[in-house]
């Protein structure tokens, strides 16, 4: 969640939905920033 927060902050993200818990009928993919947040926790380990 720190990271999500981090990544959302820094691009200026006013809302973040986690499309794998909550039915969404649609949303635009190229906003879908799940790779930045893989890359970011990577770095941790």
């Amino acid at each position: 969640m720190k990271i999500v927060r981090t990544i959302a902050e820094k691009e200026k993200f006013t809302l973040v939905i986690d499309v794998a818990t909550m039915p969404i009928p649609y949303y635009a993919k190229e906003n879908d920033f799940s790779k930045k947040v893989i890359e970011e926790f990577n770095k941790l380990k």
